[in-house]
């Protein structure tokens, strides 16, 4: 599992001068996998373990914060004008 809270992160030097706190952002990524022989108990079914099987989850789970969402954007008055 991959998780990221913002509860755990720390706050940059210019929002703490400017009183800015930390944008609540989280990142959960769980999952897993399990596999092996298909075996029929009592039986010869698959003795040499050649067919086997794999089944595999994940989960994607993500809140970011508006402000991450416009950060990088240009301002109204440059889209206007161009470059």
């Amino acid at each position: 599992m991959y998780a990221r809270d913002h509860i755990f992160n720390s706050n940059d030097w210019q929002s703490n001068y400017t009183g800015i706190a930390i944008a609540p952002a989280k990142y959960y990524y769980p999952g897993g996998t399990i596999g092996g022989p298909i075996r029929i108990p009592g039986t010869n079914f698959n003795k040499s373990k050649k067919l086997t099987f794999w089944l595999g989850f994940e989960y994607y789970d993500q809140l970011i914060t508006p402000t991450e969402l416009t950060l990088g954007q240009p301002t109204r008055s440059f889209r206007l004008v161009g470059c």
